[in-house]
């Protein structure tokens, strides 16, 4: 990186000031008090190199300081600074410009590779060795340092400072491996004498297992025979509750006698009869319709009387059977009823007795094993 051209406005005591430099040496020479340093600091401020306060730097009775570079990369570099402002300025020719604000102390990365400046830390100080004061002599020789700060920037600067990090990381790999192997010496032993103690608790253990193997097996086989009779007198008690249930389902069926039985057949065989009787109602209904059918037909004036009168009784009679016909056929419907409701409970009843002897394994009545 080489600077070709800055520009300062309102740095110390220059208002607005626009150097060009050479590629080679450039040498600033003017009177005492004309601003020679502080070309250096503006250099300083716009490289981020330079720990001087915002007062030191800012001359008096203006606002805002800025320092303009342009570098042999095409790059230019404005640094800006006032009481709120704190930015750099990034731009090229044909390239949209980069603002960086509020950074810090630390250079933004795209401005320090414009740079292309580093500082070297020792003991956490940042030295650059681009930069020396006007009175300070070669950093190597200046006293301003101490000798192991030389000693450890001269071996940072030529790399020895590797091998003092490699001999440091040797020597503290070497003391640390010996420790370890110490602590391993002394676990292994340490490992051996357990060992002798486990193998010996090895066996009194074997010893104990093999007698409680045999203890286990034993309670097992009891405990084998302990749930089977738990079984069988889970099995007692259900059979038990299973008889009692039974007799309870006994006491509530209620039996038929053979004299009722004997009852409701005649009732049905009257039945029978009445429908015969029914059946003949019928025919006769029917004939007493034709001859209703009959007598519409009938155009004689002349009536035998007696022959009516016939009739007509014969009528009356036939209306007393339709009576008793129907009377019959109420009776009828009656004991339809009465069969079919005493069918329904002989089924019931059959069913139950069924599902009691479906369920017990012995006889109610005789208290016999049933096979089944």
């Amino acid at each position: 990186m080489k600077l070709l051209k800055i520009q300062l406005q309102n740095f110390q005591c220059h208002d607005n000031l626009t150097l060009n430099f050479n590629e080679n040496l450039n040498v600033i020479y003017g009177d005492s008090g004309a601003g020679k340093s502080a070309i250096y600091k503006a250099i300083e401020f716009l490289l981020n190199c330079s720990d001087v306060s915002e007062d030191a730097y800012r001359q008096e009775g203006s606002k805002q300081t800025s320092v303009k570079g342009w570098f042999d990369s095409g790059f230019q570099v404005e640094r800006i600074r006032s009481n709120s402002i704190n930015r750099y300025i990034l731009s090229k020719e044909g390239c949209e410009d980069k603002v960086f604000d509020t950074f810090g102390r630390e250079t933004p990365e795209e401005i320090q590779k414009v740079f292309q400046i580093e500082h070297i830390e020792i003991e956490k100080e940042k030295l650059h060795l681009n930069f020396a004061n006007q009175d300070q002599l070669n950093f190597i020789l200046d006293s301003y340092f101490s000798d192991t700060f030389k000693a450890k920037l001269f071996n940072k600067l030529t790399g020895n400072e590797l091998l003092d990090v490699l001999f440091k990381d040797c020597n503290s790999d070497g003391l640390r491996i010996g420790r370890e192997i110490k602590t391993l010496e002394s676990t292994l032993e340490q490992q051996e004498n357990d060992l002798v103690e486990l193998t010996f608790k090895y066996k009194e253990l074997k010893k104990k297992c093999t007698f409680v193997k045999e203890k286990f097996e034993a309670l097992q086989e009891d405990v084998e025979i302990y749930e089977n009779l738990k079984l069988l007198s889970e099995k007692l008690i259900q059979n038990s509750d299973k008889t009692n249930e039974i007799k309870e389902q006994l006491k509530l069926i209620k039996t038929i006698s053979s004299d009722k039985i004997e009852e409701l057949k005649g009732k049905a065989k009257e039945l029978d009869n009445l429908k015969e009787l029914f059946t003949e109602l019928q025919v006769v209904k029917s004939s007493i319709k034709k001859v209703e059918e009959q007598q519409k037909q009938i155009k004689v004036v002349n009536v035998n009387w007696q022959e009516l009168k016939d009739k007509a009784n014969e009528i009356l009679e036939l209306s007393d059977i339709k009576e008793h016909l129907l009377n019959n056929e109420a009776q009828q419907k009656e004991l339809q009823v009465d069969l079919k409701a005493i069918q329904s409970i002989l089924k019931k009843n059959e069913n139950k007795l069924k599902e009691i002897w479906a369920k017990t394994d012995r006889c109610p009545l005789c208290k016999q094993e049933i096979k089944k």
